[in-house]
């Protein structure tokens, strides 16, 4: 997949490399902190930037695959955040509470929706309607994939603070 909210990128890897669920079985639950994504300058800022959690307590749940041959993933819970300029070692934290759904739909489309405090990021060339670059977010962002994985839209609403811009030193 192209870009999905920060989080999601990672949630999605780790639901889709999860053990099926059977049909019409429990959900299952697991509990994956995320690793911290590392970008070279000019990919999502000017410069390289890191950002990752500093506490994870969050949990994912995998349900079963619908008749319709639908998926859906949930991540949700509490992580601390930070982004860090690495070339100025400038880091802004970022309190998360937050809850991400993740449809995979029978045709390998999928939509993810996401809402609390997270962070999400975008490339150049991505659908975004707030741009390229890293972003924390506080409300909801709704993502759309076509089934090759490219980014065919997003939606945004609620408080948005572009990461790129607030970590570069005042002066």
């Amino acid at each position: 997949m192209q870009r999905i909210l920060g989080s999601l990128v990672m949630v999605v890897a780790l639901f889709v490399s999860a053990a099926p669920v059977a049909a019409g079985g429990p959900p299952v639950h697991s509990s994956e902190p995320a690793p911290p994504n590392q970008f070279a300058a000019a990919e999502l800022c000017p410069f390289a930037v890191e950002f990752g959690a500093t506490t994870d307590r969050s949990k994912q749940t995998t349900f079963a695959v619908k008749k319709d041959g639908s998926q859906r993933f949930l991540d949700r819970g509490f992580a601390a955040g930070y982004a860090t300029n690495l070339e100025t070692e400038m880091t802004i934290d970022h309190a998360g509470g937050y809850m991400i759904s993740v449809v995979i739909n029978a045709d390998g489309s999928v939509q993810a929706d996401g809402h609390g405090r997270f962070f999400a990021y975008y490339f150049a060339g991505d659908r975004s309607d707030i741009g390229v670059g890293l972003f924390a977010v506080e409300g909801h962002v709704t993502e759309w994939y076509s089934a090759d994985g490219m980014l065919i839209g997003t939606r945004t609403t609620g408080h948005v603070t572009d990461l790129c811009d607030a970590l570069v030193p005042a002066g």
